[in-house]
């Protein structure tokens, strides 16, 4: 063995460019895999940490066949868990914004109202402390809460007394009586759980819908038998309550499925699919290298073999060159794996958003162990097949007829086919990454429509005092000193409250004409529905098309007077003046719809999440005082860096009212950046599947066609000799390089095709720019003809450039 490996290396070292270039091959290929898998690992396929974690899912509601996280209803979330025979445990969560009041600051947390079953369902204990018991959620009882690991550590600093302490939790006292184990965030992000209470004398059914299920699947129940039963119970209470009901149906899903959703959930997969086509190219490229070497050693191989080396022993002599060379590849793309996950990290941290608590992109045990089986398989698919064929030749033959002949010509239809697989895979994984890159880098640029710059907003969570339906008043004056208060900031210019602002993904709303109706509420057009006041359109800098402003005169009118934009106007009355046109919110049918009036209108302003088709929807701009929604979120538009002015914004809030906290506080422009950085991280993927695929596939196809031609030398010179002209000549290599060339090409466009139309279907990725898809594939159809050319033209051209008496001296 040790002969073995002195004889692998003294080979490598002869031939360093052939050495370098396998290197760099296998390099790209199982950086890009491992790299790709461990990323799409941890957010999509990864094992939680959690107990038999195969029985747990979540469920929620499902409107009109689209997710709406949430929204179930308190009597729904009791006729669910009356059901017999699909759970053998189960409980419910309400998902809230919470505020916290302690040491003199506030701060909003993301929390969840849970029932005393949830900690029992999750099966997970706290470190200290106890769960929440079926006593903390009657009605009347003490306030408690459970916190998370990370809040002990970071607010209360990790005290050790922590436990049975009291504090201010939406505005009111709290004990903490547990604390969860490092690391547990169930279902998500939670920092901190308190008490469900669901008192049905207060409301009706389809008054409150908050709840999201959990639960633990019976035994012997799949998801799918899951979904189809509880559907059932929904079909049952659509036969009860058809007008609340409607519509609506139930969707269960295991934790990360439900998080992750299952448009993204299906790209993911196709992600997966290229990668390991790029794992495919560089061991096809490798094998493609090591055959051509194999061709040269032939006769080597064959003096070795007459003299009695066995052929097993030559085979495991060939793959340890293979193994030695995808061994050093395998460690250098761990040490790069390692940069980039940090790097994934940064991202993540830097988004501003909450992130399941999974999202830990390391360096583990699993990722070296698939690193392992990574040089296992690609040493095992790029050396079996060479090494098996170079050493299964009759060395009588070789030794006869010098290098040429059968071998070579058996070799040169396995290269052919190795060139329209290089090519298949290839073109298809640039053209898609292409098609997603440039997707991506346009929607990174898009005109909200707003001014973004200087200008800071911020989410908070109201007490419970202020909170509820009946304190509109209670708001309105808070509304008002803070406006006061923040005014009298040197560099504050505007101050507005709204219940949705641009880039942060609100829900439609479905709207009525006078007079109309549909049997059905999907019927109905949507558009979005932004509860403001008259600040709004001066702090965004919308801009006014037509018509009016609204002013503190409207708050007394009969009906909502509201601003609509360009677009709301064309896709309702298209080629008609809308000033003066009446309609109304929700459906006829609705208790709590809303006449509204049109005395203004304004330019576009998306509000939909990047890379939706409601980026297009209108919008409806109404009264915020003439409306029973609770606003939460405010606008500060000012002189300078926003950034400079949180402390203030948080510093006035504190000293109006300690017990409202914030969830969040960002410069718009920051947070629209942030969210660009989703766009970032998947273009990093897709780019590196492209990239990837492009030097593979330019490395692979030149030295594979150079091989072809290097061994067509005897017939190159006969042929000259016997007169044909060096054009001719080279026409005649064009056209046998052209073969596979032709077939990959078509065969890798309907694969981009094919990949195109999974990711338009099953994600919104290529909304808006179906006219850019066919360039993007005549582009890639023409840059891989041109490479191939070149691939084919080179060496052909250095091949006729000898005389033909050298050639016909080749062996």
């Amino acid at each position: 063995m040790k002969q073995d490996f002195i004889y692998t290396f003294r080979l490598m070292r002869s031939r360093p460019g052939y050495t370098l270039l396998t290197l760099a091959v296998l390099l790209i290929g199982i950086f890009v895999t491992l790299s790709t898998y461990s990323f799409l690992n941890v957010i999509a396929f990864k094992s939680l940490d959690l107990p038999n974690q195969h029985e747990l899912v979540l469920g929620d509601l499902l409107i009109d066949g689209r997710r709406d996280k949430g929204k179930l209803d308190p009597y729904e979330a009791r006729d669910i868990k009356d059901s017999q025979g699909i759970f053998k445990s189960i409980a419910f969560f309400s998902s809230s914004s919470i505020s916290l009041a302690f040491n003199n600051e506030s701060q909003g947390l993301n929390g969840a109202k849970v029932d005393s079953s949830f900690f029992d369902v999750v099966g997970v204990k706290p470190l200290k402390g106890r769960a929440i018991l079926e006593s903390d959620t009657l009605l009347g009882a003490p306030q408690v809460a459970v916190i998370s690991y990370d809040l002990w550590q970071s607010t209360f600093l990790g005290k050790e007394r922590i436990v049975g302490e009291l504090v201010r939790i939406n505005g009111l006292e709290t004990e903490i009586v547990g604390i969860m184990p490092k690391g547990y965030a169930f279902p998500s992000a939670f920092e901190i759980w308190i008490p469900l209470i669901d008192d049905f004398s207060g409301f009706q059914r389809g008054d409150r819908r908050t709840h999201t299920m959990v639960g633990r699947l019976a035994e012997g129940v799949s998801v799918g038998e899951a979904n189809k039963r509880a559907s059932l119970i929904f079909q049952r209470l659509r036969e009860q309550y058809p007008i609340l009901n409607e519509g609506r149906n139930i969707f269960i899903e295991p934790v990360i499925m439900y998080e992750t959703g299952p448009n993204n959930m299906s790209a993911f997969k196709v992600m997966l699919i290229a990668v390991f086509g790029i794992l495919a190219l560089a061991c096809a490229n490798a094998g493609g290298l090591l055959l051509a070497r194999m061709g040269e050693r032939e006769q080597e191989i064959a003096v070795r073999m007459a003299m009695g080396a066995k052929r097993v022993r030559i085979i495991l002599q060939m793959m340890l060159e293979s193994l030695i060379l995808t061994t050093f590849a395998g460690i250098i793309a761990l040490l790069l794996v390692d940069w980039y996950l940090e790097m994934i990290n940064n991202l993540f941290a830097n988004i501003g958003e909450p992130i399941p608590f999974w999202y830990n992109f390391d360096l583990d045990v699993e990722t070296v162990l698939t690193a392992v089986l990574i040089i296992l398989i690609t040493t095992i698919l790029s050396t079996l097949y060479p090494a098996t064929k170079a050493s299964g030749v009759s060395f009588n033959d070789v030794l006869k007829s010098g290098t040429r002949g059968a071998q070579s010509r058996q070799s040169g239809k396995l290269m052919k086919m190795l060139v329209s697989f290089e090519i298949i895979v290839a073109s298809a994984l640039v053209i898609s990454s292409s098609i997603v890159i440039i997707t991506n880098d346009r929607l990174s640029k898009i005109d909200f429509g707003i001014q973004t710059e200087q200008v800071l907003f911020a989410n908070y969570t109201l007490p419970e005092d202020l909170s509820g339906v009946g304190h509109q008043e209670k708001r309105h004056e808070l509304q008002t000193s803070l406006r006061k208060a923040l005014l009298a900031v040197q560099g504050v210019k505007h101050v507005s409250f709204a219940n949705a602002i641009p880039s942060q993904e609100p829900w439609p709303k479905v709207f009525h004409e006078t007079g109309e109706k549909h049997a059905h509420w999907t019927h109905y057009r949507r558009a979005y529905f932004v509860m403001a006041d008259e600040y709004y359109f001066d702090a965004l800098g919308i801009k006014l098309i037509a018509g009016r402003y609204p002013t503190d005169l409207d708050d007394h009118s009969e009906t909502n007077k509201v601003l609509i934009t360009e677009s709301f106007s064309e896709q309702w009355w298209p080629d008609q003046d809308p000033l003066g046109k009446r309609f109304g919110s929700g459906i006829p049918e609705d208790a709590d719809k809303m006449a509204l009036e049109v005395i203004g209108v304004v330019s576009h302003v998306v509000l939909a999440e990047v890379g939706s088709s409601d980026m297009k929807l209108g919008t409806v701009f109404a009264n915020h005082n003439k409306g029973k929604n609770i606003i939460q979120q405010i606008l500060v538009t000012v002189d300078g860096d926003p950034y400079a002015y949180q402390k203030a914004l948080k510093d006035v809030f504190y000293n109006i009212n300690p017990d409202v906290g914030f969830t969040k506080i960002d410069s718009l422009n920051g947070a629209i950046q942030k969210e660009n950085k989703q766009l970032t991280i998947l273009n990093s993927f897709f780019a590196a599947f492209g990239l990837g695929a492009l030097a593979l596939s330019m490395t692979g196809i030149y030295a594979i066609m150079s091989l072809l031609v290097n061994q067509k030398k005897q017939e190159i010179g006969i042929r000259r000799a016997l007169g044909a002209t060096n054009n001719r000549v080279l026409w005649w290599l064009v056209k046998e390089g052209w073969t596979p060339v032709i077939v990959g090409l078509i065969v890798g466009v309907l694969l981009s095709a094919f990949f195109c139309y999974l990711l338009i279907t099953q994600t919104e990725l290529f909304n808006g720019i179906g006219a850019l898809i066919p360039v993007v594939f005549f582009a890639g159809v023409v840059f891989y003809v041109a490479i191939t050319g070149l691939a084919i033209w080179a060496p052909s051209r250095d091949a006729i450039r000898n005389e033909p008496i050298y050639a016909l001296r080749v062996e």
